[in-house]
């Protein structure tokens, strides 16, 4: 079974309807949406999530809640922002039936996601709850795809729409499928050379960090290897390394005039992601 959206959302000027014109203006060639929330080079992971992450994006840069969150108050934020992406994927017909996604072959799960195959066997289709390492639905837009996207364009997910179960809000994804097994990370000191080519230390097992970026969750069941060496990782935690990280970073969110230095060596393109992580 293929999964489809059903794209009833109706266009005004290039503009799709439920999501403030003021805040979706063209900026550059690439995209028709101004997102700041990021660099302007790690933006282009943004554009690499599709077209519905950029304007879910967009349509919750208003809804920060910055305030609320520094109070602790995540909760509120979060389900103002799951309402707000509900009402608007309802419109634009992006709102999935997570049952009709689970009648497709199932591949596998893990903490956070359910992965089944897709009509594409270059891809593979993942339901996530964000709510596992995000505190908001924002923070998975822009860390979780976003970031990863522009860490690692080989595995980039795009964003088809969203769902709920009992369990909770859903993410509704599109990934490369990798043909390879997973890293036996012990075994090998292949994984820690390939960080330090990034320009990332240690800080535990699973964990490693630079000025710019705090990467986590990078455990053997995140990591496949193919047939030619490479390196895939798949389910990564990206996040900027901000004061309130607690590692000794400057980073913020809403800085796109920051110059980002190119310290994980990855070779960024806007053309479709290659099948093969590009490591200087």
């Amino acid at each position: 079974m293929v999964l489809k959206t059903n794209n009833n959302g109706k266009e005004d000027n290039g503009l799709m309807t439920g999501v403030n014109a003021d805040t979706l203006r063209q900026t550059d060639k690439n995209s028709d949406y101004e997102v700041n929330r990021l660099s302007l080079a790690e933006e282009a992971g943004r554009r690499r999530g599709g077209r519905r992450n950029e304007e879910a994006s967009a349509l919750l840069s208003g809804e920060t809640g910055t305030d609320e969150i520094k109070r602790g108050n995540f909760e509120a934020v979060a389900e103002r922002q799951e309402q707000t992406l509900e009402h608007w994927a309802k419109k634009e017909g992006v709102w999935f039936d997570i049952d009709r996604i689970r009648e497709q072959p199932f591949i596998g799960r893990g903490e956070e996601a359910s992965v089944y195959e897709a009509g594409d066997p270059a891809y593979v289709n993942k339901v996530m709850f964000y709510q596992v390492f995000s505190d908001t639905p924002l923070s998975f837009l822009d860390n979780r795809i976003s970031l990863h996207n522009y860490l690692f364009p080989d595995t980039a997910y795009e964003l088809l729409g969203f769902g709920r179960t009992q369990r909770g809000f859903a993410f509704v994804l599109k990934q490369p499928h990798v043909n390879g097994s997973f890293f036996n990370r012990a075994a090998s000191s292949e994984f820690g050379d390939e960080m330090e080519k990034m320009g990332l230390e240690a800080i535990d097992a699973n964990t490693y960090c630079n000025d710019d970026y705090i990467i986590s969750d990078l455990h053997a069941g995140n990591v496949m290897k193919d047939g030619d060496g490479n390196l895939y990782f798949i389910d990564t935690v990206p996040v900027l390394n901000t004061p309130d990280e607690g590692y000794g970073g400057t980073r913020e969110y809403g800085e796109p005039e920051r110059m980002v230095p190119d310290k994980a060596n990855v070779k960024i393109s806007l053309e479709k992601p290659a099948l093969r992580l590009n490591l200087c």
